[in-house]
């Protein structure tokens, strides 16, 4: 009872014990220690798209799972974890998400719906849900980085670029298992689970164009669920 009655007393304030400013800092020390890193991560984003649409999931796993890795270490495990003590928590909690896309890709778990013919050249067309994952990766890496710094929120120095900062990388690898032949719904936890963690820093930070990244979140749990019951009922 007293843990309870203890617990009723916080407010989601306290479980973001830094300033808005020191919290958007961190990201200008991420680009500023590992560029340019940004440019291989952005051509790797690009590559990966391009691979997804042709079908080639093991090794769209295999491009996701570098970027969750450098993520979890370059960000949470060497930053974020100086702030707040849950970093270190969502540091191995995306190096796990790395291993998960290397295996389930390594089984073919994100590739596409194929043709008969062994070159790739007869990939049946995207369903409604692919192409949402298509449009969620052209948005995280493309239009993302620009939302806060045209805002105001963040300076340009700061931008968050796929695969070196979180949300964008989240919001594309949910793009990319919708692109796949089935969503796989153990590759959604960790996604959905930080962006609702990103999107309750936003509401503390009073910065709404953070509330961007859950709205992704839900888009794509609603196409997941969609796909999910379309291919039930074509026994795919």
């Amino acid at each position: 009872m007293t843990a309870m009655g203890d617990l009723s007393t916080y407010s989601l304030e306290d479980f973001f014990p830094f300033l808005p400013e020191v919290y958007f800092r961190l990201f200008v020390r991420l680009n500023e220690g590992w560029w340019p890193a940004h440019l291989v991560a952005l051509l790797l984003g690009a590559a990966a798209l391009w691979l997804a649409w042709r079908g080639f999931g093991r090794l769209v796993g295999a491009a996701l799972a570098i970027c969750w890795t450098f993520v979890g270490y370059a960000f949470f495990l060497e930053l974020y974890a100086n702030l707040n003590w849950a970093g270190t928590y969502f540091g191995w909690a995306f190096i796990a998400q790395s291993a998960l896309l290397l295996i389930i890709g390594a089984l073919g778990g994100l590739d596409r719906e194929l043709g008969r013919a062994p070159d790739r050249t007869q990939n049946r067309p995207l369903d409604p849900a692919g192409w949402v994952g298509v449009g969620l990766v052209v948005f995280a890496l493309a239009i993302f980085p620009l939302l806060e710094p045209l805002t105001g929120v963040q300076d340009w120095k700061g931008a968050e670029l796929f695969g070196i900062a979180p949300d964008p990388t989240v919001i594309a690898t949910l793009g990319f298992v919708l692109m796949a032949r089935r969503p796989r719904w153990l590759l959604l936890i960790v996604p959905v689970l930080w962006c609702a963690i990103s999107g309750a820093t936003a509401w503390v930070m009073e910065a709404p164009v953070g509330l961007v990244t859950p709205a992704c979140a839900l888009i794509a749990l609603g196409a997941a669920v969609r796909k999910t019951f379309a291919s039930d009922e074509h026994g795919l």
